[in-house]
């Protein structure tokens, strides 16, 4: 999803044609060019309609398995055969949620931002879990590894894969 969009910026100033997508009204209206307002679990594309997808700190956000599962079928379908996708989520392995019970992977974390005040659910990934996610929407991974992001730690879980 495009978030603030820097990743949709870096892109279109690299010469690639980008489009923003996002659930957030907020957030779309901060985009620049071409911006989409919709829900990750039913993306308004044709079929094979990209060449590569970043789904950013998104896909963790989505409150449950089969809601995930819906997401990354759509990204697939509208990814064109041997299309990119990089995706980046929570790591389980983030010092952040070292006190969390093993086992639970769906945490609530209030959240202030943008005009939203309220509890959110997050999924905490693992390399393998992401990877399985992935595999099990038709994905081919590349590499699915904890990476550092924030800080100097692994933080997040970073995929590489393609249709």
């Amino acid at each position: 999803m495009a978030g603030n969009g820097r990743h949709t910026k870096a892109a279109t100033d690299s010469g690639h044609d980008a489009i923003a997508c996002d659930w957030s009204r907020a957030l779309c209206e901060r985009n620049e060019g071409n911006v989409v307002q919709s829900d990750a679990r039913r993306l308004p594309f044709c079929d094979d309609s990209f060449d590569a997808a970043l789904y950013i700190a998104g896909l963790h956000g989505i409150p449950d398995e089969v809601g995930r599962q819906q997401s990354l079928a759509e990204v697939h379908r509208v990814l064109r055969r041997g299309g990119k996708l990089l995706v980046t989520v929570w790591s389980r392995a983030a010092a952040r949620f070292g006190a969390i019970p093993a086992g639970e992977d769906d945490i609530v974390v209030p959240w202030r931002r943008d005009g939203h005040d309220g509890p959110r659910t997050y999924h905490l990934y693992t390399p393998a879990s992401l990877q399985s996610c992935l595999e099990e929407a038709g994905f081919v991974v590349e590499a699915c590894i904890d990476g550092a992001i924030d800080g100097p730690s692994p933080d997040n879980v970073v995929a590489y894969a393609h249709r």
